[in-house]
């Protein structure tokens, strides 16, 4: 299951982080629950791409309630601590499928692990490298799994940390990534070896909020940090390769464990709180980047600060010399500057950001920002459909740096000069 958050104007929402998605699996009855949501719109999907399947069957990409068309997906309403039931999908068959039977073992003693968690996941060519929505099994006492569904292509099965709040159960291996590729048949005889991850402890502080329920939510939300290779060059930033994740349950006195974490360069991330992470210490000393995991170290001392994000972008566009077309809009962003010290570094969180669309008048607002120097950016966009567009033709991006500061409205003034970039992009 996928859920996709909407903004205020129905629209996908800008600077959400970890795919832009929550995700939900099913149980053997093909009943799901997805929790510890903020309030908010919603649309969700199952199926598509590797995604859900029974049996040798594979399913089609379908939105709430029968749509196959993103278009025609009906708007989810998420009020503040209530609970949102009768949400049914009915998935369509696609072609035939076939499954992937290994078992998981020990790296180090060969011993199998049961009741391990695992993903498969379908990839791309190399030159999209990109990757589809997954699935999940999970080993029997044996050490045993079975994927089922799988259409003929290509997968990566590893070895993945069960995200909270699907379990409270952490677990100290990963693997690295098994490819396989299917064609016309079963494959059998697939063997994962689990290694012995490094362990992260500390702490999460909560700075200049003393609202007992905000604390609350904080236990409710998602703590985890994404793990990154080394880049192999020094100025190639797509180098950064994302190795893996692990996740945490943030205890009540905001202690935290992270275990099954693989080597490589750490970035904290928060999901499911409107909270922001503010800066990231280690035993006393802030580390503002390249948090490096070496193989099976164990890290503790770790203090995670964290604060409301409370500041306000105001703005308003004022288009010189032309009009805007029929069917355009005026999307702006709002984008933190550097976060590392230096342009090489790997930051040790991301720091977010957000997005609007500007009403009729050229008016927008951007909120839920945290304190620091953002770039604001506007682009027009032709609307396609009800969740796609495209930049403009001939339009270039204006862009205006700015200062936001915590609790108060940042006014923010832009200049299109349309009629100009128009006759510019003509030549």
């Amino acid at each position: 299951m996928k859920l996709s958050p909407l903004d205020e104007n129905g629209r996908p929402k800008e600077g959400f982080d970890y795919d832009d998605d929550l995700m939900g699996y099913t149980d053997d009855r093909g009943v799901y629950r997805i929790y510890g949501l903020p309030a908010g719109s919603y649309i969700l999907s199952a199926g598509g791409g590797g995604g859900f399947s029974l049996a040798n069957r594979k399913y089609i990409q379908t939105f709430y309630p029968d749509a196959t068309d993103k278009s025609q997906a009906k708007v989810i309403e998420v009020k503040e601590g209530a609970e949102v039931t009768g949400i049914d999908i009915r998935l369509i068959v696609g072609k035939n499928t076939y499954e992937a039977i290994g078992r998981v073992v020990d790296a180090e003693t060969g011993l199998p692990l049961p009741q391990t968690s695992l993903t498969c996941i379908e990839t791309l060519d190399k030159v999209n490298e990109g990757r589809r929505y997954g699935r999940k099994a999970t080993t029997d006492d044996e050490g045993r799994f079975k994927f089922i569904g799988l259409a003929p292509g290509r997968f990566e099965l590893y070895l993945e940390v069960e995200r909270f709040p699907y379990s409270h159960n952490s677990s100290e291996h990963y693997s690295e990534k098994t490819r396989v590729e299917v064609g016309d048949s079963d494959i059998s005889g697939l063997e994962i070896k689990a290694i012995r991850g490094s362990t992260i402890s500390g702490v999460i502080v909560l700075e200049g909020a003393s609202d007992p329920g905000v604390k609350a939510k904080l236990q409710q939300a998602m703590f985890f940090i994404l793990v990154a290779g080394k880049r192999e060059s020094a100025g190639d930033r797509a180098a950064y390769k994302v190795r893996g994740h692990a996740s945490a349950k943030i205890a009540g006195d905001g202690s935290f464990r992270i275990s099954g974490t693989p080597p490589g360069l750490g970035q904290f991330e928060l999901m499911g709180s409107e909270l922001r992470i503010k800066r990231v210490e280690l035993e006393g000393v802030e580390i503002k980047s390249d948090f490096e995991i070496r193989q099976g170290e164990q890290i503790a001392g770790v203090r995670i600060v964290m604060v409301q994000p409370d500041g306000i972008i105001r703005g308003q566009i004022e288009i010189a010399d032309g009009k805007l077309p029929a069917g355009w809009e005026l999307h702006i962003s709002a984008t933190p500057m550097k976060t590392t010290t230096s342009d090489t570094g790997y930051p040790t969180f991301r720091q977010g950001g957000g997005g609007a669309a500007a009403d009729e008048k050229g008016r927008f607002v951007i909120e839920g920002l945290i304190a620091g120097e953002y770039e604001v950016t506007l682009w027009p966009v032709v609307k396609k459909s009800q969740f796609e567009w495209d930049k403009a033709p001939g339009i270039s991006a204006v862009k205006q740096r700015v200062t936001v500061s915590g609790g108060t409205e940042t006014p923010v003034k832009m200049l299109l000069n349309l009629e100009r970039k128009l006759q510019e992009g003509r030549q």
